[in-house]
């Protein structure tokens, strides 16, 4: 996890000089014999620096270049100017380190050159969990008994203490709980103690759960609304990255609720979801978060996928519930159907309403089946182009597939919807989709990095255009050729990434 801003600055270079200028003091009260053997120890998240005092490290700008040392890390400079040593998810990500010292009551290891990282951000030494059966404080915590009466123990920020009681798994988020290392949900039970929720320490100690960071050397997380502290002035952004209107200034306090991983080519920060406004996000490195929090990525928030019976083809359809000449092929490789909106549709000649999914086109033609044309020996069709203009506006049952993933879909009408606005449409009921079409003519192209979306939006107009012209279009048609012309020009901006698959 990067909880800083990453300037870049050799780590070497820094400590020796800063070291250089340190008084000795009587603040460092143990240091053990270096040993002949080299050690490693590995992050569990970002740690600051500190020199002997336990005072952390800044930057020096204008300090004298140095012999490389046998420190093999690299430091970062936050956006205060203060080092730290980045964790990283690599196996082989390491620090060596040759003496462990106690600095003011806790323990740290101690890097050479006069820098220390506190043994609280340590979760593993020469490659074994240091924290297995163990909890590390993120907050100052007083301990309580199971009555609730205070003790006169208040452990600080980066304690290190056991616990009691079993790890459990689970398939549903608790409130608190962390991911192992094979992406599992795990929970360590907690105690109610006046309706807050407590982790026991044995012998009737217990600490509130929410001032715990780590447990078991993995991060613990918080599944509710927490705060942050914006670290600099920013603008929030969009799920796309996005830059909004929305100002947030330093010192500024935020209610945040979800940890994204956000569309990119290589994975750097998380983007939190602000709790107070859903639709936007700010960087990781921008803000402090209290605790951290579940995490999603961006495919679950911005897309909904189906899943197809295996080997088996899916029916198209059209607005009025009509087959189609054109089917989805089911394989076990490519099973997965991205929809964007949910629909009863009334059928005639059932005399019924039936729920379909909007099928969303994003350029897979391998994944369409054309019963028009001759098939290729692996079933798809030969032609180079598919008329996209149908795909751009076709449906699926709802019954012949199965929610996956993603956003969960509302019906936006209802049976009775679908059965009474089979009747004509009049002028009046297609003022809303005059003034829209009228709207799109001036709306200059996007620039949508996905050709598809920009398509589909243009196939929204001409469907518009069509509906308007067209004297026996029933209100169904109408109000469902508005929904896609807003839908698919908000995807312009909204979706302007590929979906995972």
């Amino acid at each position: 996890m990067k909880l800083f801003t990453k300037l870049g600055v050799g780590l070497t270079a820094i400590i020796l000089s800063v070291s250089l200028v340190l008084p000795n003091t009587n603040y460092l009260q143990t240091v053990q014999a270096a040993k002949k053997k080299k050690n490693t120890i590995r992050l569990w998240q970002d740690a600051y620096v500190y020199n002997k005092h336990g005072h952390k490290i800044k930057e020096k700008k204008h300090s004298a270049v140095y012999t490389p040392s046998k420190l093999e890390s690299i430091a970062q400079v936050d956006t205060n100017g203060y080092l730290y040593l980045e964790n990283s998810d690599l196996d082989d990500w390491t620090y060596s380190w040759t003496k462990i010292a106690t600095i003011n009551g806790q323990k740290y290891y101690y890097l050479g050159n006069g820098a220390y990282i506190n043994a609280a951000y340590v979760s593993q030494v020469n490659g074994r969990n240091s924290k297995k059966g163990k909890l590390v404080l993120d907050h100052a915590a007083r301990v309580y008994q199971k009555n609730g009466k205070k003790t006169n123990t208040v452990l600080t920020k980066n304690t290190i203490i056991k616990y009691t009681g079993k790890v459990k798994y689970t398939s549903r988020l608790p409130k608190y709980f962390y991911y192992t290392k094979k992406n599992k949900q795990a929970y360590l039970p907690t105690h109610k103690i006046k309706g807050k929720n407590f982790y026991s320490l044995g012998h009737n100690r217990y600490i509130n759960a929410y001032n715990v960071g780590n447990i078991n050397g993995e991060i613990a997380r918080y599944n509710g609304v927490t705060y942050a502290i914006v670290n600099k002035t920013a603008f929030t952004q969009d799920i796309s990255n996005g830059i909004t209107k929305h100002k947030l200034k330093k010192g500024q306090k935020i209610k945040i609720d979800l940890a994204v991983i956000p569309w990119s080519e290589d994975f750097y920060d998380y983007i939190f979801r602000l709790h107070d406004y859903p639709d936007e996000y700010i960087e990781e490195y921008l803000i402090t978060p209290r605790k951290q929090l579940p995490i999603s990525d961006y495919d679950k928030l911005s897309y909904t996928h189906v899943k197809a019976q295996p080997n088996t083809n899916i029916q198209l359809y059209d607005v009025n519930g009509k087959a189609s000449n054109y089917s989805i092929k089911g394989t076990k490789e490519n099973d997965n159907i991205t929809v964007d909106g949910l629909f009863y549709i009334y059928l005639p000649n059932e005399n019924k309403a039936e729920l379909f999914y909007h099928y969303l086109y994003d350029s897979d033609e391998e994944q369409i089946i054309d019963k028009t044309e001759p098939a290729t020996t692996n079933g798809i069709n030969k032609s180079d182009k598919i008329d996209q203009d149908i795909f751009s506006n076709s449906f699926i049952k709802a019954s012949d597939v199965k929610y996956d993933r993603g956003i969960k879909l509302d019906p936006l009408n209802t049976i009775q919807n679908a059965q009474t606005d089979q009747k004509v449409a009049t002028a009046a009921d297609k003022k809303e989709l005059k003034d829209l079409f009228a709207k799109s003519q001036n709306i200059a192209g996007a620039g949508s990095s996905l050709a598809s979306l920009e398509q589909n939006y243009h196939n929204a107009i001409i469907n518009a255009a069509t509906i308007i012209r067209d004297k026996t279009a029933t209100i169904n048609q109408v109000n469902e050729a508005v929904w896609l012309l807003k839908l698919t020009e908000k995807q312009l901006s909204t979706l302007d990434f590929e979906p995972w698959s």
